[in-house]
This record gives C-alpha cells, sequence and structure tokens, in this order.
C-alpha cells in the first residue's frame, strides 16, 4: 500500500507500476532470513536450509539487477 502511494505519481503505464511494486515488495520480502515468504515455503517443502540460503542470490539479484 505504501509503496503504491509513493510511486503512483510517476509517469509510467499500469503495467510498468506493477513490475516495479513486484520487483520491490514482493520480492524483498523473501530477502529477510525469518520472513514468513521464506520460512514457510520452506518448512512445507522440507527444503534444507543451508542450500535454499545459497539459492537466495537469485532474489538477491533481482534488485540489484
Amino acid at each position: 500500500m505504501l509503496a503504491h502511494q509513493l510511486c503512483s505519481d510517476l509517469d509510467q503505464s499500469a503495467n510498468d507500476h506493477a513490475l516495479d511494486l513486484e520487483d520491490s515488495v514482493v520480492l524483498v520480502a523473501g530477502l529477510v532470513p525469518w520472513s514468513i515468504a521464506g520460512a514457510v515455503p520452506l518448512a512445507s517443502m522440507g527444503a534444507p536450509v543451508a542450500a535454499s540460503m545459497a539459492l537466495a542470490i537469485y532474489l538477491y539479484a533481482v534488485p540489484a539487477w
């Protein structure tokens, strides 16, 4: 909600705005290791935490890109 309020005045199409929100808000939530966005999927799949943390580099690459 806050990201939409801050970015709604920018000159861009609705599709570009949706992609910016997805890249910033949705993906960044998974970057925090203790976040429910990362903990619940790992626990439900029984995925190894060490390997998952190593593969989290892809989550860090999107905002950096």
